[in-house]
């Protein structure tokens, strides 16, 4: 009876991870990344720059620095609209606003600092790239305005679902339409993919 408790309590810990990791990993997939190099006119890197990234809407910042490539990265951001400030002492601050970032999406961010004094801003206003090099994950946010004037007739969440590229209802029971959706909650496939792969968060 020891022995078996003795098992029971070595064996928990090990599966409450498995059930954690999942879960954690999951929540990650709703976020996205920003990533870039940080250099100067010559095109020489600078490390030890500092990057601050700012949520335009909340305020909420958080920075990290460059490493010694001039490098610096972004994990888990949230989608929404930042702004970005560089600096480093001997340089003017460089700051880019109306960084988009998407769901899934990696954003990259390359800054050129022009030599002068601190106080000095130089101000850019950020633009999409036209294509993604760095990721194969695909994502999209539902807006408010989508939200508001799409015309959908029951205003079902999963309609707005199936708004989204690669995305259907299943198909097959006679229940469900294409244009419409399934009656069976959360029945769609994406990308091919069957219903049941898809996994559903709500705030992480």
């Amino acid at each position: 009876m020891q022995s078996a408790r003795v098992r029971w309590s070595l064996l928990c810990p090990v599966v409450s991870l498995c059930l954690l990791f999942p879960t954690l990993m999951a929540a990650q997939g709703a976020t996205g990344r920003i990533l870039g190099r940080v250099s100067d006119p010559s095109g020489a890197v600078l490390s030890g720059a500092k990057v601050t990234l700012t949520n335009q809407a909340t305020g909420v910042s958080r920075d990290t620095q460059t490493n010694e490539t001039g490098d610096y990265t972004f994990v888990n951001v949230p989608p929404a609209t930042y702004q970005a400030s560089f600096e480093l002492t001997g340089f003017k601050k460089n700051l880019q606003k109306n960084i988009t970032v998407d769901v899934n999406q990696v954003v990259t961010l390359n800054s050129v600092l022009q030599i002068g004094g601190t106080q000095e801003v130089v101000d850019v206003t950020s633009e999409a790239p036209q294509v993604d090099t760095t990721s194969t994950q695909l994502g999209a946010v539902i807006n408010d305005r989508s939200v508001n004037e799409l015309p959908l007739n029951s205003r079902d969440t999963y309609q707005f679902l199936q708004l989204q590229p690669g995305v259907q209802a299943q198909l097959g029971n006679g229940n469900g339409s294409l244009f419409y959706g399934s009656q069976d909650t959360g029945s769609v496939s994406v990308n091919g993919g069957r219903t049941r792969a898809n996994n559903f968060s709500v705030n992480g």
